[in-house]
């Protein structure tokens, strides 16, 4: 028998779990592997799936993965300057889906407000697959406090009803591998972000709940 495509199988699956309707999808990045684009394929998922699905373009909310950008030369030798156009493929597909500009800001807050529930969804998103100037560490997680904290002077500064709060980003913020082991081998295991302490004290401290 024919495979189901995978947004087909994401609806057989929500029907069966008896879901009717979403109030917004979440996706944490890695929408290609090795940022290889075709946007032609990308776009045409994730028009099927809001069509499917009946979740409009902007309540789809998405946050980069270290795939989805271009992977800079990790040889010291051969370094060069960081000029964002690694960013480029990714916000080009962002600006078409959603008609974002295309230099727009990753880090976003976004609301949700469901009927049947009697508070609001307030998500922070935050780009954790930002390059960082530590040598070895290009595909760790890295955020940067003078973006996450002006997320959460968002989240906060929403008022009305109570609200669940909760962050995305891509990568890791405990560890899944038995260890890390930075370093300039590719095959070396890779997943947690670099500021994940500051980013779980400084989240809770501003009342997030997830």
């Amino acid at each position: 028998p024919q495979r189901p495509s995978l947004v087909a199988a994401i609806s057989r699956d929500l029907d069966r779990i008896v879901i009717s309707s979403l109030g917004g999808l979440l996706v944490s990045g890695n929408i290609v592997s090795k940022s290889d684009w075709d946007h032609d394929a990308v776009l045409k998922f994730f028009r099927d799936l809001s069509e499917t699905l009946k979740v409009p373009p902007e309540s789809i909310l998405i946050v980069p993965g270290n795939h989805d950008f271009y992977r800079q030369n990790e040889d010291p030798e051969r370094f060069e300057t960081i000029n964002y156009q690694h960013e480029m493929s990714y916000r080009g597909f962002i600006s078409e889906f959603q008609g974002a500009k295309p230099l727009h800001e990753i880090n976003q807050v976004a609301k949700i407000s469901i009927k049947s529930l009697p508070y609001n969804i307030v998500i922070g998103l935050l780009n954790s697959a930002r390059w960082t100037s530590v040598p070895g560490f290009f595909e760790y997680g890295f955020v940067g406090k003078e973006k996450y904290r002006s997320i959460l002077d968002g989240m906060q500064s929403i008022k009305g009803a109570p609200s669940l709060r909760m962050m995305v980003l891509h990568h890791h913020l405990v560890p899944i591998q038995p260890f890390e082991r930075p370093g300039m081998n590719p095959a070396r295991p890779i997943s947690v972000t670099l500021d994940a302490v500051e980013i779980t004290r400084d989240a809770q401290e501003a009342g997030i709940s997830l």
